[in-house]
């Protein structure tokens, strides 16, 4: 089925992701990214870097910007300062109410199938012309195919459906599923856990680890986090890069936050040493 948000995108590096960078061109890259807010405070600064493992993990406090770096990537911001590379194609998958819910979009509709459907109800009725066969392609199982991708969504497999009729939790796998289903090198998911149950919550895992392209997720959903490859932890000092996912991200985390402790602690000590041997 084709994918709705699917956008031409590219890579992201920085001085601490460096490392990431493989000898093949990334499919994203940020360089000197900054993004002022309209009251003149700086949200982030000279985030450089590039993507380089097949499934990673954007992670952060909550407005930090997470949300507001992952539009940036897509290109729906422009950033203040700095540019975006991007290479291949891109869908996204965004947390906010979806457009659908105020809409009179049906399924077949949303997922771009209405036309091949009016193609195969003429050729049924008897139709011989040929630019209704051309339309048609070799998709003659469309509705029984799609029928079934419905149910193992756990939506009614009514093509003529409003996708407003569905709850929130179905239109997200629907989304998703677009996404996963797409021709998309690489994929921007933006909270996707967050309609969904405990069963929908494991499908996005298994739809996760069967995509074949690249994928770069936020989310806070810590069972999701820790199917990634790489954590990107992002803070007001800049970006950080963790091998692994995010059990490993948070005891790499732990010892570095340590060790700068101790550090600082030793500094101030030493400092505090000297000023007492010149008084």
């Amino acid at each position: 089925m084709p994918a709705r948000n699917t956008h031409q995108q590219l890579t992201h590096t920085s001085s601490p992701l460096s490392t990431l960078a493989s000898s093949s061109r990334p499919l994203l890259a940020a360089q000197q990214l900054s993004f002022q807010l309209d009251t003149g405070e700086w949200l982030f600064k000279n985030i450089n870097f590039s993507l380089a493992d097949r499934f990673t993990g954007l992670v952060g406090r909550n407005g930090v910007g997470k949300s507001v770096l992952l539009s940036l990537l897509l290109g729906q911001r422009r950033p203040t300062e700095g540019h975006v590379i991007r290479h291949g194609q891109f869908a996204s998958y965004s947390q906010q109410p979806s457009a659908l819910l105020n809409s009179d979009v049906t399924i077949a509709e949303f997922l771009g199938i209405s036309e091949k459907r009016a193609a195969l109800s003429a050729i049924n009725q008897g139709e011989c012309e040929q630019h209704y066969f051309d339309i048609l392609g070799e998709d003659w199982s469309l509705e029984r195919d799609t029928q079934e991708v419905l149910k193992s969504l756990r939506i009614e497999p009514d093509l003529d459906a409003y996708c407003h009729s569905l709850s929130g939790g179905q239109i997200a796998k629907l989304q998703l599923h677009q996404c996963f289903h797409s021709d998309a090198d690489l994929l921007l998911l933006d909270e996707p856990s967050n309609h969904l149950d405990e069963e929908g919550r494991q499908w996005l895992i298994e739809q996760c680890h069967h995509f074949s392209g690249q994928i770069l997720v936020v989310t806070h959903d810590r069972h999701l986090l820790n199917q990634v490859d790489a954590v990107v932890q992002m803070t007001h000092l800049g970006i950080g890069y963790f091998k692994g996912n995010y059990d490993s991200y948070w005891v790499q985390s732990t010892l570095q936050t340590t060790a700068l402790i101790k550090r600082s602690a030793a500094k101030k000590k030493l400092s505090s040493v000297r000023q007492q041997e010149t008084e």
